[in-house]
């Protein structure tokens, strides 16, 4: 009986070890340029030259990019989650120079397109209001449905900062 114990005991302990193991989960294709971003939208010239700071009022939102479901190296979707104009557009983009862009996307959000010039992704590129490095980010951006474009300004700069987690930083 004693052995039959030892047994059910061992046996027990290896169940116990085994479903105890962790699978390594890895990232996604496009992690690296994967995030949140606190950005605003400024008015920019055909030089990219800022001619209006925040011409809607919206002051900074926020803007996530990340892959899409088929997981590849190539395809960033950037998506505003209704904070500013309500799009949802899949890139293309590239890995080794952190860029990306898309001419006349569908806008997945309604019927309209997304034009994205210039998109990249700069590593500690720039400073939060707390003054800590954080990685940077930029595109200049044209909704097919904005009046304003190209009559007032040829695009909109959404320029900021990668979501640090801190108050003094939102």
């Amino acid at each position: 009986m004693k052995r039959l114990f030892n047994i059910l005991l061992v046996a027990f302990a290896l169940f116990a070890m085994a479903s105890c193991a962790k699978d390594e989960i890895g990232g996604t294709a496009t992690e690296r340029l994967a995030g949140q971003w606190y950005v605003q939208a400024d008015a920019v010239d055909s030089d990219g030259k800022v001619i209006s700071e925040d011409p809607y009022g919206a002051g900074r939102f926020l803007v996530l990019t990340y892959n899409t479901s088929e997981n590849t190296t190539t395809d960033l979707f950037v998506d505003d989650l209704k904070n500013f104009w309500d799009f949802k557009v899949k890139t293309k983009c590239d890995l080794s120079t952190m860029t990306f862009s898309v001419d006349k996307g569908t806008n997945l959000k309604y019927e309209s397109e997304v034009t994205i010039v210039g998109g990249k992704i700069v590593i500690n590129g720039t400073k939060t209001p707390s003054g800590q490095p954080a990685d940077y980010i930029e595109m200049l951006v044209r909704f097919s449905d904005d009046k304003n474009a190209p009559a007032k300004y040829e695009y909109l700069k959404f320029s900021g900062w990668r979501y640090t987690g801190f108050t003094n930083d939102d």
